[in-house]
Order: structure tokens, then C-alpha cells, then sequence
């Protein structure tokens, strides 16, 4: 017995170790997430003493680090609105709105933000019908599709299995399964349509200005020429240059440092 324990004297040692490992990300992401929340709470303080400057810097550096979070591009929207730059203010009320679609707070600003943009683009109203079904599409993000759309999947199965092997609910789960499957098929349209708008690219005009040329060079025709906060789509890119779509026929190429990716 003494022997058996003597050749196991490892194993405590390898299991901390293991530990040490596994926990090792974890603790070092509570850190930084700690870290950040404090740089946040000072960013916090500098707004509230109308201290803008100081507040979009400490903002950033938690942004330039690589951190999504919707609060805080929300609190740097509000603080470059402050300091009078729309279009940076639009480009973060944009990404705060893709992280919390729900956040009326959010969505009030953006509105109000796109309110004051100098280029009004008219475009043509949709039916109340579709408003009312984009809005339910928009209440969700990406992810929360997903995750609604395989919980349905599963009960739908669970449902299938109990009117296959259980007589007596056969016929209620048939009612649920009816219903639980057009939800399904909505969700997955859903899911479809926000997968397919993941992958379009657009970008607000940060600059004070942004001339579209009919080529990605100076030496093309003018186009047109429209101002900070305008929301382009992004339809290709070259050498320093986005090939950019606003509606309709309103299309160019504009220089990529008087933009920035959503």
C-alpha cells in the first residue's frame, strides 16, 4: 500500500497543474474585464464632468483592444455627439444598435443622430405591413436567432417523438407541432435573411465630407459628394478605395480613409 501511494505522489501535483491551466484563461479574462471596467467607470466620470475628449479617449482604448460591447459604443456615440463629430456619433449608435437592438435608449439616439445629417436621403416608404414584420425581424440578433431557431428544432423533435410513441397525446402534440413548425419556418427565414445581411458590408462617412467619383481615382468624374454620417453600402474595395452604393442609381467609388466600417 505504502508503494502505491509512493508511485501516485504525482498525480496531486499534475492535477493542480491541469487546473493552473484550465483556470488560467478564465482568471486572466475576469482580470482584463475587471481592468476594462474600471477604464469604462473613469470614461463614465470624464462625460459626466463634460470632459468629451477624455471620456472618447478612455472609450477607445477599450475599443481598440478588441472589445465588442454595445454599452460602451453606445457611451462613445453619445460622447462624440457631444463633441459635435455626427458621423463618428452615427457609426457607434450603428454598432451599439447591432449588439442591442432592443435598447430603446439606443435606438431614440441613432434616430435623432441621423436627424441631423446635412444629406437627407429620401427613400421610398415601405407597406405598414413590412415595417411591422422588419421590426419583429430586428428585434433579435444574429446570434439570439440562432440560438431560437435550434430550441424550436428540439422541441419540434421532442414533439414528433411524443405523437409517434405516446396514443394519448398524439393528438395535441399534432395542434403544437402545426404550430411549433410555422415558428419554426419564420425563424428560419429569419435567420436566413440576418446570415445574409451579416455578410453585407457598410460604412458611415466619418470624414466632414466624402466625394464619390465614377472610379477609385481623383481623375475620374465627380459624381456627387455628400457629408459626415451618411450610411453607404459597401460593395467592393481597391487600392484605397470602396466601391460604395447609397440607393437607387447613387453609386461610385469613395476614398476608404473618409469612411469606416459599421
Amino acid at each position: 500500500m505504502e508503494r502505491k501511494i509512493r508511485k501516485l505522489w504525482w498525480v496531486p501535483i499534475v492535477t493542480v497543474c491541469a487546473a493552473v491551466i484550465l483556470l488560467s484563461p478564465l482568471l486572466i479574462a475576469q482580470a482584463q474585464s475587471e481592468a476594462w471596467a474600471a477604464v469604462m467607470a473613469q470614461g463614465n466620470q470624464q462625460y459626466e464632468a463634460g470632459d468629451y475628449a477624455g471620456a472618447i479617449a478612455k472609450y477607445r482604448m477599450i475599443v481598440d483592444s478588441g472589445v465588442e460591447n454595445g454599452q460602451l459604443d453606445y457611451n462613445l456615440g453619445n460622447a462624440y455627439f457631444k463633441s459635435g463629430e455626427l458621423g463618428e456619433a452615427i457609426l457607434h449608435y450603428e454598432r451599439a444598435h447591432q449588439l442591442l437592438p432592443r435598447d430603446k435608449d439606443v435606438t431614440a439616439n441613432l434616430q435623432f443622430a441621423r436627424s441631423q445629417l446635412l444629406d437627407q436621403v429620401d427613400l421610398p416608404e415601405e407597406p405598414a405591413i413590412v415595417r411591422w414584420v422588419e421590426g419583429i425581424h430586428n428585434l433579435a440578433t444574429l446570434n439570439e436567432t440562432l440560438w431560437w431557431t435550434w430550441a424550436i428544432y428540439w422541441i419540434l423533435t421532442a414533439l414528433a417523438l411524443l405523437a409517434i410513441f405516446v396514443r394519448r397525446a398524439r393528438h395535441g402534440a399534432a395542434y403544437a407541432l402545426a404550430a411549433f413548425g410555422a415558428i419554426f419556418v419564420l425563424s428560419l427565414v429569419s435567420l436566413g435573411v440576418k446570415i445574409h445581411h451579416a455578410g453585407m458590408v457598410q460604412a458611415i462617412v466619418t470624414a466632414a465630407e466624402a466625394n464619390v467619383y465614377s472610379g477609385p481615382g481623383e481623375d475620374y468624374l465627380l459624381q456627387f459628394t455628400v457629408h459626415e454620417g451618411v450610411k453607404f453600402d459597401v460593395e467592393g474595395e481597391r487600392q484605397g478605395w470602396y466601391r460604395v452604393r447609397l440607393s437607387g442609381d447613387l453609386e461610385g467609388w469613395a476614398p476608404k480613409d473618409t469612411l469606416e466600417v459599421i
